[in-house]
């Protein structure tokens, strides 16, 4: 499906109604051409090639805050799902796609189990499924109606293997989607043992959405060539203490509540997103060996952008199957810069063929 999207276009927002976009917009040609025409936008880029990497968004939750869509129907109404119960990985990511999908002219609201809104769902043009396993019965029942019976078109975005657990009511989630997005070449190839190898035709592949503006070595932290990170060693455990035993040369800076660990550890409170970056600044590699298989695991492209080595399992760490040489962080920020990006331009690309 990658490879017939639609090219973006650079435009400047003139009108009031426009005023929710950034004051430089990124907009499928055919929409910017047409709000053009209305006096709305004005077209002041060439046409950017499925190469060029859009300027970096700051995230913003405000599309968790809406309760109705533009009255302006030039805008696809986008109806947003997810689980909300906390501001983890997937909901950050979450956030910066929605972000990017705003920059390009969708008109985009959250719903989740605590903002459910039957209103959203019969107005949207399409609905974006993503996590939903925190739905109370009938609002899951209901949001299955607009799916199935109102055949409202829509576009799973998976973010783990939480699905395989009820195949048989998400089975229908990715063979009637009109697209499935996954976060790596191995999240996408274990759900298509499970669900079909079908569903790859109707797949893109996309990098978990990530700030790279937050995420960047020159923050003026010294690196210390001996000393390891550990940021997650709950979805680790016994892996963690058997590398340390086998590399007892390193110092060790472990996050969160852990048992007593072997070799020269640090123990860390909980870091907030946002001060991770001088932590994978300050150490020399990130070291990440999960039990459980993950569909990306965002630490792995967060600490290679801050110059920081990631230590994983290939096998169990999503996004390490991209193979991307991510010691060339300047690629590897471009690359995921366009990622949000190229999944808007694939919905696009979809809608555009219904």
């Amino acid at each position: 499906m990658s490879n017939d999207v639609p090219k973006m276009v650079e435009c400047r927002p003139l009108s009031e109604r426009m005023k929710h976009l950034l004051p430089v917009a990124y907009l499928p040609e055919q929409k910017a051409r047409e709000l053009a025409d209305l006096g709305d936008v004005e077209i002041v880029g060439e046409e950017a090639s499925k190469t060029e990497t859009p300027t970096p968004i700051q995230v913003d939750i405000g599309y968790l805050k809406r309760d109705r869509f533009s009255k302006y129907r030039q805008l696809t109404r986008v109806a947003w799902v997810q689980d909300m119960s906390r501001m983890g990985g997937a909901e950050l990511s979450n956030c910066v796609v929605v972000n990017a999908g705003e920059q390009c002219g969708f008109d985009i609201i959250g719903v989740t189990p605590a903002r459910f809104s039957e209103d959203i769902l019969y107005t949207c043009d399409l609905i974006v499924l993503n996590n939903c396993m925190e739905f109370q019965p009938e609002q899951f029942h209901r949001l299955r109606y607009h799916l199935h019976e109102r055949a409202i078109p829509f576009v799973k975005y998976e973010h783990d293997y939480r699905e395989f657990k009820r195949t048989n009511v998400s089975q229908p989630f990715f063979t009637r989607s009109m697209l499935n997005v996954f976060l790596s070449p191995k999240h996408m190839e274990r759900h298509a043992k499970i669900f079909g190898e079908e569903i790859v035709e109707r797949s893109a592949v996309l990098p978990l959405a990530i700030d790279t503006n937050l995420f960047t070595s020159g923050i003026g932290v010294d690196r210390e060539e001996d000393l390891v990170l550990v940021p997650n060693y709950k979805k680790c455990g016994k892996r963690i203490d058997e590398y340390m035993l086998a590399h007892k040369e390193y110092r060790y800076a472990v996050i969160g509540q852990v048992p007593q660990l072997p070799g020269t550890v640090e123990h860390l409170p909980k870091v907030p997103n946002d001060q991770m970056p001088k932590y994978y600044s300050r150490c020399a590699k990130m070291l990440h060996l999960p039990v459980d298989y993950w569909a990306g695991e965002r630490i792995y492209f967060e600490a290679a952008l801050c110059g920081c080595t990631p230590v994983v399992d290939t096998e169990h760490v999503g996004h390490a199957s991209w193979l991307l040489d991510v010691s060339d962080t300047a690629s590897l920020k471009a690359t995921l810069d366009r990622a949000p990006y190229t999944f808007w331009r694939e919905v696009d690309a979809c809608l555009s063929k219904l």
